[in-house]
């Protein structure tokens, strides 16, 4: 842990929740503290409010200035000048807004600077094989979104029966369904199974869809140019365990390798209104 986190580890502890809370939405600990202070005292001198929070008194000035600029206090105009919170409501509003202005600027000077910096590329960037693990479902989630948005042509997919209700759950079917309003070729090969018959009709409407038995591996191609896999080891439709790798890559000699593994696999697969027939034949004879 760096000397910076550690001190704020530190400076957090002993924390109640509601500071806490302040401190994750962007305040220092003693500005957590001062409005907290003030909030229980209602209106206060600046001395009364470092005997309250337990802050110095000249870090309790810098907290209550800063505190004033974010509309989180107010300053009376009487002498001595005290010091009354904002109401909670009013103030955490306040300080959004204030996040908010700051977000808007920050992106009108990131459009800024991707104009510069492409004003001084002279070559394009050199294409390289890459290859990055992705730890945890949701960061994999993630990735696999990211890929199916920037998709232009195709998108080819394997997953398992309980990857298939992940992939609902976890946004893939959302994604699949633009892809195909973007006229992106969407191929889907999962297995069709009770547990996961109402996920299998709705990627019915927004892939070419096919079933295969027993799969725990994951697939995803994107234009013929980048592959994620991984296999599964828990079938469950948890999103966030960490016990979950996959693996990115852009290399052309894996990608292609991938490709011919899922073209293969597309083939012996059998047609998904095929295997729902089947099921409910299955679930009617158990029936009689």
């Amino acid at each position: 842990m760096s000397q910076l986190r550690q001190l704020r580890a530190e400076e957090a502890e002993g924390l109640g929740e509601a500071a806490k809370c302040l401190t994750k939405l962007g305040l220092t600990v003693n500005q957590a503290r001062v409005y907290i202070a003030l909030l229980r005292l209602g209106s206060a001198k600046a001395s009364e409010v470092a005997k309250e929070s337990g802050v110095e008194r000249a870090e309790t000035y810098r907290a209550l200035n800063r505190l004033g600029e974010l509309g989180l206090v107010r300053a009376s105009v009487l002498k001595p000048t005290c010091f009354i919170p904002s109401p909670p409501e009013e103030g955490i509003s306040r300080l959004l807004e204030t996040y908010s202005d700051r977000l808007r600027k920050m992106r009108e000077m990131a459009l800024e600077a991707v104009s510069l910096l492409k004003a001084e590329q002279r070559q394009p960037p050199r294409h390289a094989a890459l290859l990055e693990l992705v730890v945890g479902r949701r960061r994999a989630f993630r990735k696999a979104l990211d890929m199916i948005n920037k998709a232009k042509v195709e998108v080819d997919c394997v997953t398992s029966g309980y990857g298939l209700k992940r992939a609902a759950k976890g946004g893939i079917l959302d994604a699949f369904e633009e892809a195909t309003g973007r006229k992106v070729n969407v191929k889907l090969i999962s297995e069709v199974i009770e547990a996961n018959l109402h996920e299998a009709k709705l990627f019915i409407e927004v892939a070419e869809f096919k079933h295969a038995d027993q799969l725990n591996a994951f697939l995803l191609l994107v234009d013929d140019a980048e592959a994620l896999v991984g296999v599964t080891i828990k079938e469950d439709t948890a999103l966030d365990t960490e016990d979950h790798i996959e693996l990115w890559t852009n290399s052309g000699f894996f990608v292609k390798a991938m490709k011919q593994f899922f073209e293969k696999a597309w083939s012996e697969a059998v047609d998904v209104h095929t295997r729902l027939d089947k099921l409910r034949k299955n679930k009617s004879e158990a029936k009689q």
